[in-house]
């Protein structure tokens, strides 16, 4: 962290280069309310990460119970490893076994990403006193893109194969890892409601509101408006 003298202002300047202290006389009114909010919307997406869940569940019954869910890391954390008793050592040890190598390389990913402020749980006190709109975007954006990709692991948006060739590779099936760390080979084509089709091969996209284009080039018949599906 450094200080230096910008006309006539003491500038305090963390090692990224921010200038988290700029005199309140040199920020704008609008500037001042775009602070506040991110400040806020960070907090908020810190909480969203760390803080436990509540769930509400409809019963059979008709009334509504609430339940406490792990956050979201907490959730990320148990999708790495399985904690599973080892016999063979003899003095109940427990064998830790992977079980995600996506959730595993997402977990390293969030400790180096956010080592600079001291953890996630770190991030808004850290943040606290900068006054940089865009550097607050940016965190922001990273914390929402973090929650997202938690989301994505733990709660897959459902998948489907298309048994055709890739209209931009030709390519019929590719070569991914399993949640085991595994080479298998699967279908290149995958659709989803969410993101479109995406090839696995060449890694070309085709958006939801490009599907129905894409059927076309496939020669798939289109489906009648009693044969329409919800993905």
């Amino acid at each position: 962290m450094g200080l230096v003298s910008a006309n006539g202002h003491l500038c305090c300047y963390d090692r990224l280069g921010i200038n988290i202290s700029r005199g309140l006389d040199m920020v704008t009114t609008v500037e001042m309310k775009q602070i506040k909010d991110f400040h806020r919307l960070i907090r908020n997406a810190v909480r969203e990460l760390v803080d436990e869940i509540i769930v509400e569940v409809l019963l059979d019954d008709g009334t509504r119970v609430k339940h406490k869910c792990p956050s979201l890391l907490d959730q990320l954390e148990e999708c790495i490893t399985n904690k599973k008793d080892d016999p063979s050592s003899g003095s109940g040890r427990r064998r830790v076994i992977l079980i995600c190598v996506e959730a595993f390389d997402l977990r390293n990913l969030i400790k180096k990403e956010f080592i600079e402020f001291g953890g996630i749980r770190s991030v808004s006190s850290h943040v606290a006193m900068w006054t940089d709109v865009e550097a607050l975007m940016r965190v922001y954006d990273r914390l929402v893109y973090v929650a997202d990709v938690i989301r994505a692991i733990i709660d897959p948006p459902r998948r489907y194969h298309i048994a055709a060739a890739c209209p931009a590779c030709d390519s019929r099936m590719a070569i991914r890892r399993d949640s085991a760390g595994d080479l298998i080979q699967v279908p290149a084509l995958t659709v989803n409601g969410v993101d479109g089709c995406v090839c696995l091969a060449c890694g070309a996209t085709w958006p939801p509101g490009q599907l129905e284009h894409l059927a076309l080039v496939l020669g798939c018949e289109p489906l009648g408006p009693a044969e329409s599906v919800i993905v």
